[in-house]
């Protein structure tokens, strides 16, 4: 599943994989989301970023 309106949705936990992607203006949001599914059995967190060269790294 992807969610690219920075509008987390509970249904993403039904797929294999969901990829939430976010903006500045939703950046709060995808921060509560990150919080909310901490220590969920059978989640799996991660997220990238760019760094200073613009090159996508993935984060902890």
């Amino acid at each position: 599943m992807l969610i690219a309106d920075g509008q987390w949705r509970e249904v993403a936990l039904t797929f294999d994989r969901a990829f939430y992607l976010f903006d500045a203006a939703t950046l709060e949001g995808a921060r509560v989301a990150w919080k909310l599914l901490a220590g969920r059995e059978g989640i799996e967190r991660r997220y990238w970023a760019q760094d200073e060269q613009g090159k996508w790294v993935q984060k902890s």
